[in-house]
């Protein structure tokens, strides 16, 4: 998670120039948003050493709350857009893109969903194709797909 000051600036308004603090803020999804916060007014506020005192000050607990690392399943859509979409850099064939969709769309994000995609280990990965090894009814009698395994690596 990275810290940030933010931008410092008064703005002009009818009642009087106010202090204005400019940040981006990571949605979980990826995409980075400007906001803005209002800090206060300049007469309440003269010097911008003040104004920053008060900016350090909400920026602290925005900074502690802000998690911007990517949920697995906004990872599995962007992998899907970006390398089985219709822009892909190589593209694959039609049947190659539905039974990868089926399988990050049935399987992986139900699994896998909610989690930080980086608080995903392989060993975690791999216990849980072992398990569906074990569940018969899982992959109509197969063990797991090869793409799964391909894609997590060797199966211990």
């Amino acid at each position: 998670m990275s810290y940030q000051r933010g931008s410092l600036r008064t703005q002009y308004r009818k009642g009087g120039d106010i202090w204005v603090l400019r940040y981006r803020a990571t949605h979980p999804d990826g995409t980075r948003m400007e906001k803005v916060i209002q800090i206060g007014p300049v007469r309440e506020f003269p010097r911008e050493r003040d104004a920053r005192r008060e900016a350090d000050r909400l920026l602290e607990s925005i900074n502690e709350a802000r998690d911007t690392r990517l949920r697995f399943d906004a990872l599995a859509e962007h992998y899907l857009t970006q390398d089985f979409g219709e822009d892909a850099l190589r593209p694959k064939t039609e049947r190659t893109v539905l039974n990868t969709e089926h399988i990050v769309r049935a399987y992986l994000i139900p699994q896998w969903g909610n989690e930080i995609a980086d608080d995903i280990k392989p060993l975690d990965i791999q216990r849980w194709l072992k398990s569906l090894h074990f569940d018969k009814r899982a992959w109509h009698g197969r063990p797991y797909p090869s793409s799964a395994a391909r894609c997590c690596g060797s199966i211990g």
